[in-house]
C-alpha cells in the first residue's frame, strides 16, 4: 500500500507540473520488483557464498553492490540493472533526479520482468 500511494502521489505531482508520467501501476511494479529481487538475491547470494561484490560501480555504495550481485546471479547486463535501481531511487525520492519518462519506465519494466522471471517471482 505504501508503494502504491507513493507512486500515485508522484504521478499526480508530475502531471500537475505538465510532465509526461507513466501509470502508477508501472511504478509500483518497478518498486516492488526491486524489493522482491533484492531480498531473494541476498538470500540466495549469502547461501551460495556471495557477498554482493564491491561497493563500487557507477551507482556506488549499497546500490552498486546490489546491482553487481543481481547482475552476477541473473546474467542480465549490469547497466540494465543499474538503470532499474536508479529509476527506483528516483521514484523513492522524487526531485533527486529527472523524472523517468514513460518510455524509460517501459524499458526498466522489461528489466524488472526479466529479473523476476530469473528468480521465479511473480
Amino acid at each position: 500500500p505504501e508503494q502504491a500511494a507513493r507512486a500515485e502521489l508522484a504521478v499526480a505531482a508530475a502531471r500537475r507540473r505538465g510532465d509526461a508520467a507513466a501509470e502508477p501501476a508501472a511504478l509500483v511494479e518497478i518498486l516492488g520488483t526491486w524489493d522482491l529481487v533484492a531480498r531473494e538475491s541476498l538470500s540466495r547470494g549469502l547461501t551460495e557464498g556471495h557477498t554482493g561484490g564491491s561497493a563500487g560501480g557507477v551507482a556506488g555504495g549499497v546500490l552498486g553492490g546490489m546491482v553487481e550481485l543481481l547482475a552476477r546471479m541473473s546474467g542480465l547486463h549490469l547497466a540494465a540493472i543499474e538503470h532499474l535501481g536508479l529509476v527506483r531511487a528516483t521514484l523513492m525520492r522524487p526531485g533527486t533526479a529527472p523524472w523517468p519518462t514513460p518510455a524509460e519506465v517501459e524499458h526498466v519494466l522489461g528489466t524488472a520482468r526479466d529479473l523476476r522471471g530469473h528468480f521465479g517471482l511473480r
